[in-house]
């Protein structure tokens, strides 16, 4: 190549980068704008606003998309500058002030449902059709999550449910504590604000983790309701307690070892059945765990620790958590909580760090309000917004096929 060609080459790779850049400012300048022009719209809202913008009045729509940054590339700077423009985080619970647009959706919807307390302040972000919604289902998730909660706040609280496979955040309440008392107040305020609207808050079943406190309220507040567990967590709090009883090893040890009749092989399929023990009618149970007990190594003082905490809080009378709460027997929809946990590792990556500013936290559940009442109201019209995947499809065919022999079986 010569000097003339390189130099060439040099220019035209300097233009090209020194355009891309000017296009990059271009748009981060109107992403700016844009934020400034309308403090209460959250930041993905101004984004997409002003891509399509962009897209509209372009000759070249594919040029023009390639010259868009994606929102993850832009999303901290508009973040920071809304962050100028937010009014001054309190520093107590009392000192929160919340009026105006933080009252609102960004539809101007009335989306402050509940400001309760002082000190011991609860905050409850909910629409009326979301809160008419959670009167009408017939089953209600909920979980709460430390990590993304304004820092005045210990944790915040979201109720679902489930529309066509997907599952919807009604609720979205801001709590002081995790104690009993404070979830009695709760669940009596949300009772009282959808009774506002002329509906009762009665569920037929609410499924949550194991948290002892809001299993208790639940089932005072709302004496006919179902408490029913999450499966994925009793299965998880089993797999944990095989780590510390120290048998980890032997269990991992065993996967693949069935034909085997070591003493790996052996545990291992004592720990499956116990997790198998919630597809059984309670009727079952007990002899069902009578046939199990009866294989375990007891001269083994970790298998005989696990099998003590199994029966300690699972399984005696009196137990931590009783058997009708984690029993699953005959339900073939929806034995986990998992797609409110799918929710809050979402909601986590959106909201970009732990504990952050409440204005920030407001700005993005009104966007979340916005997307998940369109996937509601698309739901509705019949749209299907979730496919679910053939393998669960398989799972819950065969769970079914052998709920079918068992219930055959316990006729004979």
């Amino acid at each position: 190549m010569t000097d003339a060609r390189l130099s060439r080459y040099i220019v035209n790779h300097d233009h090209a980068n020194h355009a891309e850049d000017i296009a990059d400012k271009e748009m981060m300048i109107k992403l700016k704008e844009g934020v400034l022009k309308d403090p209460t719209k959250g930041t993905k809202r101004v984004y997409n606003e002003v891509a399509k913008d962009e897209m509209r009045n372009s000759n070249d729509v594919s040029e023009t998309v390639a010259k868009i940054p994606t929102y993850k590339r832009v999303a901290r700077t508009m973040q920071r500058q809304k962050s100028k423009l937010l009014p001054p985080e309190p520093t107590s619970l009392e000192l929160i002030n919340l009026t105006g647009d933080w009252l609102e959706t960004n539809n101007k919807e009335q989306f402050l449902a509940i400001n309760d307390g002082t000190t011991d302040r609860i905050v409850v972000y909910a629409t009326k059709e979301f809160a008419i919604r959670m009167a009408k289902a017939d089953i209600l998730f909920c979980d709460g999550t430390f990590k993304s909660v304004p820092k005045l706040f210990k944790q915040l609280y979201t109720f679902h449910a489930k529309y066509d496979k997907q599952m919807i955040p009604l609720v979205y309440c801001l709590l002081p504590s995790k104690s009993a008392a404070t979830y009695m107040r709760l669940l009596n305020l949300l009772r009282d604000w959808i009774s506002s609207f002329g509906f009762t808050l009665s569920p037929k079943e609410i499924m949550v983790d194991y948290e002892q406190a809001m299993i208790t309220t639940i089932r005072r507040v709302f004496p006919n309701t179902r408490v029913r567990g999450c499966l994925f967590h009793y299965t998880q709090c089993i797999y944990r307690h095989v780590q510390s009883c120290g048998l980890s090893v032997e269990y991992l040890h065993s996967i693949g070892n069935d034909e085997s009749n070591n003493v790996e092989a052996d545990f291992k399929k004592v720990v499956r059945r116990f997790l198998a023990l919630p597809f059984l009618p309670l009727t079952e149970l007990e002899d069902a765990h009578t046939e199990i007990m009866e294989d375990i190594d007891l001269n083994d003082q970790r298998v005989s620790a696990f099998s003590d905490y199994h029966l300690d809080n699972w399984f005696k009378d009196g137990s931590t958590y009783p058997r009708e709460l984690w029993n699953q027997y005959r339900n073939f929809c929806d034995r986990t909580n998992n797609g409110v946990e799918g929710w809050h590792s979402a909601f986590n990556k959106a909201v970009g760090k732990s504990h952050p500013r409440l204005y920030q936290f407001i700005d993005i559940i009104k966007d979340q309000q916005l997307e998940f009442e369109l996937v509601s109201r698309q739901v509705d019209n019949g749209e299907s917004t979730v496919t679910l995947r053939r393998k669960y499809i398989t799972l819950n065919d065969r769970i079914k096929n052998l709920t079918a022999i068992l219930d055959w079986i316990c006729r004979c």
